[in-house]
C-alpha cells in the first residue's frame, strides 16, 4: 500500500511523473513501526488514480458484505460512468476493489454493484457504501 505506483497511472494526465520517476514510497523512511509516518514530501498534493471508502469508525471490514466496494478509479459518477473530464481513463471505464479481495474492470458500472444491506442493483457506488461512509477522491489538477 506504500508504493505509489499502486495509487498513480502512467497515463492519467494529473501524473507530473515520468514512470520511471515516480516517488517510491508514500509514507516518508522514518515511519512508526505501525506504518504511520509523514507523506513522502514529493507525493504530497498529486492526484491519485483512485477514490477510497472512508467507513465509520468501529467498522470492521471483515463483517462488510463482500459486494462493498472499498477503492475505485477517481471519477466515477452517480449515474456509472466514468466523467470525461476527471477519470484518469476519460470515460473508458476503471476498476472496483471488493471487500472480498476482488477486483473487476468495468466501462460502465450499469446497475452491477449491489445497494448496501439488500440484494437490489445499483449504479451508483454510494449506495454500494454503508451509511456513513465518506469518499475521499482527489480532484485532478487540469
Amino acid at each position: 500500500m506504500n508504493d505509489p505506483k499502486l495509487w498513480l497511472s502512467k497515463v492519467d494526465d494529473n501524473n507530473p511523473f515520468p514512470v520511471d520517476n515516480t516517488p517510491t514510497i508514500i509514507i516518508a523512511v522514518d515511519a512508526t513501526a505501525d506504518g504511520t509516518g509523514p507523506i513522502n514530501p514529493h507525493f504530497q498534493g498529486l492526484s491519485i488514480v483512485a477514490a477510497v471508502a472512508s467507513f465509520p469508525p468501529g467498522t470492521k471490514l471483515v463483517e462488510l458484505p463482500p459486494t462493498t466496494p472499498l477503492v475505485w478509479t477517481r471519477g466515477l459518477q452517480p449515474d456509472g460512468k466514468w466523467s470525461k473530464t476527471s477519470a484518469p481513463y476519460g470515460d473508458w471505464g476503471g476498476f472496483v476493489v471488493f471487500a472480498d479481495g476482488s477486483m473487476q474492470k468495468f466501462n460502465t458500472i450499469d446497475r452491477k454493484l449491489v445497494k448496501f444491506g439488500t440484494k437490489q442493483p445499483t449504479s451508483d457506488i454510494r449506495e454500494a457504501l454503508p451509511p456513513g461512509t465518506r469518499i475521499l477522491e482527489s480532484a485532478p489538477k487540469r
